[in-house]
């Protein structure tokens, strides 16, 4: 918010920082021509650490912040001092200071804090590991790891995402057996009966399929599936 009061140079270069996670370096040296459009995405290659080159998507607010700070040049780079040459990463920090004072933060905030707090919002926010070491640019995924806040939290401990993840395979597969026992009695019993409904009443047809009791309505071989199929329901998922 802060960077949206200044310059649309400093806008989009706190922007670049904050949001894509760019190094100072590498947003200081990107250059106009190096933007462009791809499959509806606008995007900016930039030369990353170790001279790896890369395409990146860029945020909208990014991009818009970006096409004012350019205005009318077609080429050179996109952040420029005052002197009229390429902005070096002491301008950068600068830049970043002021903002952060203008935002009232009395802890010392650096371009570097912009890209920690990149990495650190979208591990927080759960993007998968690989995800976020590529966007960072990590050659080892444990630089990454040095970001996450959250991993010594026991709530995130693995047996309790494997308990998650059994149970959500068991309310499907018990889904899918009930919806199965309610094919077979609509065509025992000539008439609809939804599988979301644990009951359905009728005078020639009564099915009680989660409370595992079939009324005699059915046919025999009919009410053993739909007993069969509410075996299969966990006891947590079983109405009495």
């Amino acid at each position: 918010m802060a960077a949206g009061l200044g310059p649309p140079a400093e806008h989009a270069l706190i922007s670049l920082l904050a949001l894509n996670g760019l190094r100072v370096s590498e947003a200081t040296s990107a250059d106009i021509e190096h933007l462009g459009l791809e499959r509806g995405h606008r995007t900016l290659t930039i030369t990353r650490k170790g001279g790896k080159v890369v395409t990146i998507p860029l945020a909208p607010r990014t991009s818009r912040a970006i096409d004012l700070a350019v205005g009318e040049r077609t080429d050179g780079p996109v952040f420029l001092a005052a002197d009229g040459r390429r902005l070096d990463r002491h301008g950068a920090g600068r830049i970043v200071r002021k903002a952060a004072r203008r935002a009232g933060l009395a802890k010392a905030v650096t371009p570097h804090t912009l890209r920690h707090a990149f990495i650190t919002a979208a591990l927080d926010a759960g993007v998968p590991l690989r995800d976020v070491q590529e966007a960072a640019s990590h050659a080892d995924p444990r630089t990454t790891m040095r970001y996450d806040r959250a991993r010594g939290s026991l709530d995130r401990h693995a047996t309790y995402r494997r308990r998650v993840y059994r149970r959500r395979r068991q309310v499907v597969r018990a889904g899918g057996q009930l919806r199965l026992a309610a094919m077979a009695a609509r065509r025992s019993c000539h008439r609809p009966i939804p599988a979301v409904e644990a009951e359905r009443e009728s005078p020639n047809c009564t099915l009680v399929v989660i409370g595992r009791q079939v009324g005699e309505g059915a046919p025999k071989y009919r009410r053993s599936a739909l007993r069969g199929a509410a075996s299969h329901l966990p006891a947590s998922l079983a109405l009495p």
